[in-house]
């Protein structure tokens, strides 16, 4: 906690999910949406104290 309020510390990425769909052309393979959406609730789980496995 940082102060009343949560942080959510992560290492810095080498780039941008925006910038990642750029140089995609706009769109993901659902390959890799998966993945993303993956990685997301993994961190939401885990702010709760759940765990999530990976599909």
């Amino acid at each position: 906690m940082y102060g009343n309020d949560y942080a959510i510390v992560m290492p810095r990425a080498d780039k941008s999910l925006r910038k990642h769909l750029m140089d995609a052309g706009g769109a993901l393979p659902l390959e890799e949406c998966v993945k993303v959406l993956t990685d997301v609730v993994t961190a939401l789980a885990d702010l709760e104290g759940d765990s999530c496995t990976a599909i």
